[in-house]
């Protein structure tokens, strides 16, 4: 991977701090206290890359803070006082940092810090952080960085390192953050640490669920940029090759143990680098999908209709339930395309999925290497065919509407509408006529008959 020109950056950073933060310095300084800048803020600079979350710390304990803060342009609330944890405003809020003290942590379970103790070392506030690049600090006031962990190297040469051995002790969530970060900023990830990763993935079993789903929804988040630098190259395909190595699927994904044994399912499971296509367009479709092939694959069954939801809700990805809904009928869409090959179930099935048939003809480009097969030939033509023959393809493109049901079946009850609805598609489509005289008049038979309405 290529190595960035650290010096030009070095020498350029003081430039990059605002009239209002320089102010703040002014404050610390005042009373005694060298103000730092820290972590992701330095980062993304010396990596190229834009933010604007700026965190700053001192030695100045949340009692100390709080004194020399009152009274003057800016104003603070508390996010923990135990970790003297704030957050700074600006008297416009236009500007905020977030605030720490130097503090020394220890752990005896959990992620949550058993004993705190304020300090006055950097040294000492740096060993209780992650990774080197997150372990930069610059004084603003002496215009020097101090790099405890030679987190500057690692940025030069982009490489993502833990600072010691106890990083993933203290807090598992690390190991999401590892593969984020390693995704969002393009780094490499030291052998060691990757290892060490591996080795504590157990640890992620000790974090809520919310913290684990969150990490994966950033990561989604940045897949979907349309932005993200074109010359990535730690890929989407790369994060579920980790996923899948790490053996943290069941972390993400708590209902996973109901279909598959876990320690067989990753001694079975593979992450084929065909799908590379696909993850870089939907990271999300690409895991869930291949997730399916492998349970299929390995247990000889095909997935029932619950397991996407299972997978891409409140036990899995925590999504809202209109996207999850969307996730679930283009993947269960992908899946079932590599099954069809009875042409005329083509119309049915555009029919049925028709609000997602865009995306998930988009989709299975992707799949297939924006190569069009023919399974994705024969959707793409069926659709077209389907619009240039009249034959709707949704609720929408039927000359019926729901207002002309209601004014002729006024004693229907509502919740019949929609089976009326399917009746008339499915009508339209076998006949090849889509009037709205014609359709009431074939769906009037059909309840003078006493036929039983059935939809879809």
């Amino acid at each position: 991977m290529k190595k960035i020109d650290i010096n030009f950056k070095l020498n350029d950073f003081h430039n990059k701090i605002s009239k209002k933060l320089s102010s703040l310095n002014k404050i610390f300084i005042d009373n005694g206290y060298e103000l730092f800048i820290v972590g992701g803020f330095i980062r993304d600079y010396l990596l190229g890359i834009k933010t604007d979350d700026i965190d700053i710390c001192s030695s100045a304990t949340p009692e100390e803070l709080e004194n020399f803060l009152t009274n003057t342009e800016y104003s603070y609330t508390i996010i923990n006082k135990r970790l003297g944890t704030y957050k700074i405003f600006t008297k416009d809020s236009k500007e905020s940092y977030e605030y720490t003290c130097f503090r020394m942590e220890k752990y005896d379970y959990g992620h949550c810090p058993s004993k705190v103790e304020f300090s006055n070392s950097i040294d000492v506030d740096a060993q209780r952080r992650d990774f080197s690049i997150n372990c930069i600090y610059y004084s603003i006031e002496n215009q020097k960085f101090f790099d405890p962990c030679n987190g500057i190297k690692d940025c030069e040469n982009r490489e993502l390192r833990m600072i010691n051995n106890q990083v993933f002790d203290s807090d598992g969530l690390r190991i999401m953050r590892m593969i984020r970060f390693a995704y969002t900023k393009n780094l490499d990830i030291e052998d060691k640490t990757y290892q060490k990763a591996k080795m504590q993935s157990y640890l992620l079993g000790e974090i809520a669920h919310e913290r684990i789903a969150k990490e994966m929804r950033d990561i989604f988040d940045f897949n979907l940029k349309e932005d993200k630098k074109l010359e990535q190259q730690f890929l989407a395909i790369d994060v579920l090759h980790c996923i899948f190595d790490l053996n943290i699927l069941h972390y993400i994904f708590l209902e996973l143990p109901r279909y598959v044994d876990i320690e067989q399912f990753y001694e079975f499971a593979i992450v084929s680098d065909e799908m590379c296509g696909l993850a870089e367009f939907n990271i999300f479709y690409a895991l869930i999908y291949i997730l399916v092939l492998n349970i299929e694959d390995m247990m000889r069954m095909e997935i029932p209709p619950e397991f996407y939801m299972d997978m891409l809700s409140t036990k899995g990805l925590m999504l809202i339930k209109p996207m999850a809904t969307k996730y679930r009928v283009i993947i269960d869409a992908l899946v079932t395309l590599n099954k069809m090959v009875d042409k005329s179930l083509f119309i049915n099935y555009i029919q049925l999925f028709y609000p997602f048939i865009d995306e998930i003809i988009e989709a299975r480009i992707h799949l297939s290497g924006m190569v069009m097969d023919e399974t994705l030939a024969r959707l793409v033509n069926t659709n077209k065919l389907m619009q240039a023959n009249g034959i709707p393809r949704c609720y929408e493109e039927l000359d019926v509407k729901p207002v002309d049901l209601i004014e002729r079946w006024k004693n229907l009850p509502r919740e019949q509408i929609g089976t009326l609805l399917d009746c008339a598609l499915i009508i339209a489509t076998k006949s090849g006529r889509n009037e709205k005289e014609f359709l009431i008049s074939e769906l009037e038979k059909i309840i003078n008959k006493g036929g039983k309405l059935k939809r879809w």
